[in-house]
């Protein structure tokens, strides 16, 4: 079951989030360019903590792919919806472009 304090932004934010995170995965993966500034304009770290960009949720940047990985279940895709559910996949792709 989904925490509470998971609160997702608009379905329209979200479609936004995912077309441009794709876009910097292409860019990274197929052009080998230089993410870092967006990166950090979508996550927001500072220090050792982060903004999910779903959630608005301030997380411990180690922690993050769990925290958010957490809500990647059949019973959560329900739940939450499915644009909600591809914006999970495509941060947590995002994310692991800058390990």
């Amino acid at each position: 079951m989904t925490e509470q304090t998971f609160e997702p932004k608009a379905n329209d934010e979200l479609v936004c989030l995912i077309l441009h995170a794709q876009h910097l995965i292409n860019a990274q993966t197929l052009y080998r360019q230089d993410i870092s500034e967006q990166f950090n304009l979508i996550f927001q770290p500072e220090g050792e903590q982060l903004i999910c960009p779903i959630s608005d949720q301030q997380v411990a940047s180690a922690d993050f792919p769990a925290w958010l990985g957490q809500f990647q279940s059949d019973s959560n895709r329900r739940e939450l919806g499915d644009v909600i559910f591809v914006a999970i996949g495509t941060m947590l792709q995002l994310w692991s472009l800058r390990q």
